[in-house]
C-alpha cells in the first residue's frame, strides 16, 4: 500500500474511534481528497464517506485551542504587570493570545484586566519595565498552545521548545514576547 494511503486508513481509524486531534488534523491538512479517492480499496465504504465529511468540515475547523490552566507571575503580581500603554498592548493579548477584556479601570494607574479559561492577568500604566516581567502559563497542551498562538498571528515557524526543570517537575515549554515586552513561557507538565 502507498504511504498516503496508511496515513488515511490510519487517520480515518484514529477519528472514528478516538475523535479529532491536533495532530491528526494537521497530517489530513497534507492530503487532498485525490488521494483518499485513489485509496479507496484500502478502506470500507462507511468509513470513506466520513472521510469525505471529515475533508468538508476540515476547512471550517479551528485549531482546538489549549486551556491555560494556572498563571505564575515572574515577580509579585500577575495582575500588575507593566506596560507602557494598555491601549496599544491589548489587541495582542485579545488576538493572538486568547485573551479577554473583563475589566478597565483608570485610577490608581489606567489598567485592564484579561481572562482566558480560569486564569486571569492584569496590564498597568504603573511605570514598571516590561523587559523584566512576565508569567509562566501552565497550559494542558504545549502544541495546541502554540498552534493557536501561531494560527492567531503569532509571527513565529518554530516554537524552540525545550525543557525545563522548577524543583522536581519538569515542563515542555516556549518562550512568546509580546510587542509591549512582556516575556512569557507556557508549559505543560511532564510525567
Amino acid at each position: 500500500m502507498h504511504p498516503e494511503g496508511v496515513q488515511v486508513t490510519l487517520f480515518i481509524e484514529q477519528v472514528t474511534t478516538n475523535g479529532l486531534s491536533c495532530k491528526k488534523l494537521e497530517e489530513i491538512s497534507r492530503l487532498d481528497e485525490f488521494m483518499i479517492v485513489a485509496f479507496i480499496p484500502t478502506i470500507t465504504e462507511n468509513l470513506y464517506r466520513v472521510c469525505q465529511l471529515i475533508l468538508c468540515y476540515f476547512s471550517s475547523i479551528k485549531i482546538m485551542p489549549a486551556i491555560f490552566k494556572t498563571a505564575a507571575p515572574y515577580a509579585d503580581d500577575a495582575m500588575t504587570l507593566p506596560v507602557e500603554s494598555v491601549d496599544t498592548a491589548l489587541p495582542f493579548y485579545q488576538t493572538v493570545m486568547g485573551f479577554q477584556v473583563l475589566s478597565r479601570t483608570e485610577a490608581p494607574h489606567k489598567s485592564a484586566v484579561m481572562g482566558r479559561d480560569s486564569i486571569q492577568i492584569g496590564l498597568a500604566e504603573n511605570g514598571g519595565d516590561p523587559t523584566q516581567e512576565g508569567c509562566f502559563f501552565e497550559v494542558d497542551d504545549v502544541e495546541a498552545a502554540f498552534n493557536e498562538l501561531q494560527s492567531n498571528g503569532l509571527d513565529r515557524d518554530d516554537a524552540g521548545y525545550r525543557i525545563d526543570q522548577h524543583g522536581e517537575t519538569s515542563f515542555r515549554v516556549f518562550f512568546v514576547i509580546a510587542p509591549d515586552g512582556l516575556c512569557y513561557c507556557l508549559g505543560q507538565h511532564q510525567s
